[in-house]
Parts: structure tokens; C-alpha cells; sequence
């Protein structure tokens, strides 16, 4: 791994440290799981990659036709977790073969989405997997504390002046069985996919004058959105469609991204970098 950017040198740096410890006491690649939120530039093979092709994704969406968190694609419960862990666990055979990879458009059918039918190869052996999201590494509540977060939650914004309600829990918009369904994902995820990780890097946003950390994904996700619309011919989302994409996520943000860096496999092997609304990067240690 060669020199680069302050952000890309650190992450280097750890990786190459924990790749010298991987090859030691393990066979096969290390696998990273990489976590930050929409927009802030991360380049890997990404869950995104996973998610339902269209039609699956829109079946989905009426089967659970009041369930706001489902209707488009994004949350836990929209990805093919199958293919995810038949992906994952190709890559910790040691064969010189190919892996193909899912690719997904996010500007097909108005920018709603759908899987490709051209997946790509990758050759095999490679030293090092990179598998980000923006929600992989969350863990789920246990009832007791979903229910307990999301009464507190709605006790907290009845009790809102209307001038302060935009800082609400966004998740009490939502019903509470739509939350105790992705969180049933989130479970699988954690027996399924978090088992195959080695090592893990998060990058955690920082906001100024005590704004909400998530108050950055808004403009990152526009900027993203308008930047692969001047490469494809203007197709994808609207400047409202993405407003309105964003805040479907905020629940997840908001409930499940707590204690991310404790009782996993690469709890001791994570690197968490925090990043500012330019990107720039802040404060970086390990966990």
C-alpha cells in the first residue's frame, strides 16, 4: 500500500499493521468492514451492491405497505444477505479463481434503483477485502431497550415547542413494529455477515455549533446524487427525492449505530476516524 491522502495514509497504515498480524495467525484475506455515512466517500465493494433487485424491492414495499422504513431501498431488510455472505465467504477460500460481484444502479427507474444484469469479476488470491455501508457494523436493541427508546423518544417530542421539533427522534415518526422488524435484520446481519469480519474502520461525522452529526448527510448525499447525474445524463433522484431518501435512514443513525465497537469479532482491531463537513479528517484512534 503506497502513500496517500492524509485520511487514505492513516487507514493504510492500521490496515497494513493488521494485515502483517492477519497473515500470522490466519489463511485467506483479511476482510474490513467499513462504516460512515451517505456521501462520505467511500470506494469498496459496498452493501449497496447487495441490495434487492427492483422488482424484489418493490414487492417488499407491499407486502409491508405501512411500513414507511421499506419503501425504497436503504434500510436492513433491503439487502440480499445470502449473496452478501456467498460473496464473503468466497474470498476466505485460498483458490485463484474469480468471485463475481453485484453491481447496482442507483439511477435506474427514476432513481429508485435496481441491480444489474452484468455482475463483475474479481481474480483471485487477494491480500485484503474491503466490504463497507452505511450501516454495517450496527447492532440491534434487545425489545426491552427499542421499546424503552422509542416511549422516551415520543414522550421527549410531545413535549417539543413546535420551533424545536426538527430536532425530534426521528424514528418516532415511524411505527414500532417497522422498527422491530429492521432490527430483527440487523440481528441476522450480526450472525450472519459480522462473523466474517477481521477488522473494522468507521468514520464518524462531526458537526459545528452543536448541530447533529447526521446533519451532514443531507448535503453529502445531494453532492453525490448531483455529481453521478452530470456523468449519466441527468438520471437519478431529485434534489426532494433525496431529502426524502435521507431521512428514511435517520432511524437507523439514530437507534442502532451505539455501541458498534464492543462485543464484536474486531472489537481491538478498529480504527475510527472522524470526518468534517468538508471531509477533512479529525481526530483518529483505534478500538
Amino acid at each position: 500500500m503506497t502513500s496517500a491522502r492524509p485520511k487514505e495514509a492513516r487507514i493504510c497504515d492500521f490496515l497494513n499493521k493488521e494485515l502483517v498480524e492477519h497473515k500470522r495467525v490466519a489463511k485467506g484475506p483479511m476482510i474490513v468492514g467499513l462504516q460512515g455515512p451517505q456521501g462520505s466517500a467511500r470506494l469498496t465493494l459496498a452493501h449497496t451492491d447487495l441490495y434487492l433487485p427492483h422488482e424484489a424491492m418493490t414487492a417488499l414495499g407491499r407486502a409491508h405497505p405501512t411500513y414507511s422504513l421499506l419503501q425504497g431501498r436503504g434500510q436492513p431488510g433491503t439487502h440480499d444477505v445470502q449473496v452478501g455472505e456467498r460473496i464473503l465467504r468466497a474470498f476466505r477460500t485460498d483458490a485463484n479463481d474469480t468471485v463475481s460481484l453485484p453491481v447496482y444502479d442507483k439511477s435506474a427507474h427514476g432513481g429508485a434503483g435496481d441491480r444489474r444484469a452484468v455482475w463483475k469479476c474479481v481474480n483471485r488470491p487477494v491480500d485484503v477485502v474491503l466490504f463497507e455501508g452505511w450501516c454495517l457494523g450496527f447492532r440491534s436493541l434487545s425489545e426491552t431497550e427499542l421499546a424503552q427508546m422509542y416511549e422516551e423518544g415520543k414522550s421527549r417530542f410531545s413535549e417539543m415547542r413546535e420551533e424545536d421539533a426538527k430536532d425530534r427522534a426521528e424514528f418516532t415518526a415511524c411505527g414500532l413494529d417497522e422498527l422491530r422488524f429492521v432490527n430483527e435484520q440487523l440481528q441476522g446481519w450480526e450472525q450472519i455477515w459480522y462473523p466474517l469480519l477481521d477488522v473494522f474502520v468507521q468514520f464518524v461525522p462531526v458537526a459545528q455549533d452543536g448541530a447533529s452529526p447526521w446533519s451532514l448527510i443531507y448535503p453529502w448525499r445531494l453532492e453525490a446524487e448531483h455529481k453521478m447525474k452530470r456523468t449519466n445524463g441527468g438520471r437519478g433522484m431529485t434534489d426532494e427525492q433525496v431529502y426524502a431518501f435521507v431521512k428514511r435512514y435517520l432511524p437507523s443513525y439514530q437507534l442502532f449505530s451505539r455501541d458498534m465497537r464492543e462485543r464484536n469479532r474486531w472489537t481491538g482491531h478498529c480504527l475510527v476516524l472522524e470526518i468534517h463537513a468538508d471531509r477533512s479528517m479529525g481526530l483518529c484512534s483505534r478500538a
